[in-house]
């Protein structure tokens, strides 16, 4: 009977620690830095798991809560066979090195015994011996105690889900700290990357990439890291653009929209269930900008994968499935993202594995596109598809789609009065101010589209822009079409 209470003792510790609350499920409200570095965590893309991991090593003091997280998406991604995992576990090693925290010993132990990897061998090595100068933790690290899923959930909540109003952001100047920034706005609509290219002394032109603070509605707060300090490098208003899609004066009952998209999803359907591998890719040439994430026409794809990758031989055959995963990928559903890793793991293939790395970054591209580009297709005019997709893309909040929507625009020949006005008006706010990369690349497309369809009104316009703007490029773009 002793034994026995023993016994019921020694469970009800275990089940008493086994409980203790999942991190990210109630009670964190991480500020400042550490709410920047907990967004970059809650995002499933290795690039941006490695920039918060960048700034997670700088960061003093560093956040256990955030250490813990680091932790597990390290010990659930180590082992993939991917480039760009590879980097993002070495940089969340550095990370955890960095807090020289013998908590975390026993993970990293054990990452340095069994990965495959030598360049994660040699960081955890590294990382070993920055933990090993320190001293321990509260408890030895448990990933089993880190539900990522609850914490995405929680660190998502703490982001406010309301418009800005434009002048929002006004009370930010160039050169306040990141932490003033957050003491006069609060909290962001999200955080994320902003590209841009600078010259540097033997090196050329190089491609940088720093931090970004979105208030939805009111526009982007630029940093740049100066001695480890995060200071306001710019501020960039949302361009107030705001143009109607165009309208059927079709009763709504007689309006056909419905059935045409419906009939475009079963056309592609159809040409996926053809098993004719040139209809095929047909399809899947026709599915990268159109929106659609339908089930009908990609779970046949990924049988149909599933199956070429039991028979897949010769060049031709490896070719075949190289494209049909990049197609699956276009689908934007993160429910494919498990049977693309287990490609990746499992294939001896090596551009069988390298269109599937690719795809995994491609399916996330496409999860957060995908709503954007269908947006109110169902209710578009008769022959007003391209249309309403192109805006839809100029409108995004992605510069990367605004760009591709402006592209197909002038490759497809999309003409539309509300696109040349919408266009024409994102010229007007933005074409003189334009310096960054991605922002000059957008503006000169847009050049490209109004100068086909040139009126007075635009012609005035570009004889601004030819004189004005800031960016050579958009100048000389403007000056095209005088």
């Amino acid at each position: 009977m002793k034994a026995l209470a023993q016994f019921q003792v020694v469970v009800f510790i275990l089940l008493a620690l086994s409980f203790e609350p999942v991190l990210g499920s109630e009670g964190y409200n991480f500020k400042d830095i550490d709410h920047v570095i907990a967004n970059y965590f809650a995002e499933t893309s290795a690039a941006q798991i490695k920039t918060g991991a960048k700034i997670l090593e700088q960061a003093s003091p560093k956040n256990e809560q955030l250490l813990d997280v680091a932790a597990t998406i390290l010990e659930q991604n180590y082992q993939l066979n991917l480039d760009y995992w590879e980097d993002a576990s070495a940089w969340l090693l550095r990370a955890l090195g960095s807090s020289e925290n013998m908590r975390y010993s026993a993970l990293v132990e054990n990452i340095e015994a069994s990965s495959k990897s030598g360049k994660i061998k040699r960081y955890a090595a590294r990382a070993l011996r920055e933990l090993r100068k320190g001293g321990g933790g509260s408890k030895p690290f448990n990933t089993y105690k880190v539900n990522l899923e609850q914490y995405r959930t929680h660190v998502a909540s703490l982001n406010p889900s309301k418009e800005f109003t434009p002048d929002y952001i006004g009370i930010v100047s160039v050169g306040d700290t990141l932490t003033e920034v957050y003491t006069k706005l609060g909290n962001p609509s999200s955080v994320g990357i902003y590209h841009f290219t600078t010259r540097k002394a033997f090196a050329g032109t190089i491609q940088l990439e720093h931090l970004k603070l979105n208030y939805r509605g009111a526009g982007d707060i630029r940093f740049n890291s100066v001695s480890g300090e995060y200071i306001v490098d710019s501020i960039v208003p949302t361009i107030n653009a705001v143009v109607a899609l165009p309208q059927s004066n079709t009763p709504k009952n007689q309006n056909s929209a419905e059935s045409e998209y419906t009939a475009e999803i079963l056309r592609l359907a159809d040409k996926i269930n053809s098993g004719l591998y040139g209809n095929q890719k047909d399809a899947i040439d026709e599915l990268r900008y159109s929106g659609i994430s339908d089930k009908r026409v990609f779970d046949p794809l990924k049988s149909y994968i599933s199956e070429g990758l039991k028979t897949a031989d010769t060049k031709a055959q490896i070719d075949q499935v190289s494209w049909l995963i990049k197609g699956l990928a276009y689908s934007g559903r993160l429910e494919y993202e498990p049977f693309f890793v287990d490609i990746v793991s499992n294939s001896d293939n090596k551009k069988i594995a390298r269109y599937t790395s690719s795809a995994l970054d491609l399916v996330r591209t496409y999860s957060s596109w995908n709503p954007i580009i269908s947006k109110d297709l169902q209710s578009a005019p008769k022959g007003m598809l391209d249309v309403y997709r192109v805006l839809n893309m100029l409108r995004a909040g992605d510069i990367n789609l605004q760009i591709v929507g402006a592209k197909i625009a002038v490759k497809q020949d999309v003409f539309d009065e509300t696109i040349l006005k919408f266009a024409s008006s994102r010229l007007n706010q933005a074409g003189f101010s334009a310096t960054e990369k991605f922002e000059v690349d957008l503006m000169a497309w847009l050049c490209r589209y109004v100068g086909s369809y040139a009126g007075s009104d635009e012609i005035a316009l570009f004889e601004r822009l030819s004189e004005e703007a800031k960016s050579g490029k958009v100048r000389k773009y403007a000056k095209r079409y005088l």
